[in-house]
């Protein structure tokens, strides 16, 4: 979030304000659901582990991810592959 508000010249917090008046959302859920969507990719595409694609997803903890996973996705990650 650093490096997008100093590309447009603002503070952290207007930023933020800003985000979140264009948007509707934060930019950490923005982003989290730009990761959710290409982990989502990955688990329908690949074999690789869970733990492989929330790394590669931008998260640095498995728990983390699969928290967020089930919260935007309401399943588990392991199950969406599994319907999928």
């Amino acid at each position: 979030m650093q490096k997008a508000a100093a590309l447009i010249h603002l503070t952290d917090s207007a930023f933020c304000k800003y985000f979140k008046r264009i948007s509707g959302k934060t930019f950490s859920d923005y982003v989290n659901d730009i990761r959710i969507a290409h982990a989502c990719e990955l688990l329908i595409e690949t074999d690789k582990t869970i733990a492989q694609i929330a790394n590669e997803s931008g998260y640095e903890t498995l728990t983390y991810f699969n928290r967020i996973f089930l919260k935007k996705k309401n399943i588990r990650p392991n199950a969406f592959r599994k319907l999928s």
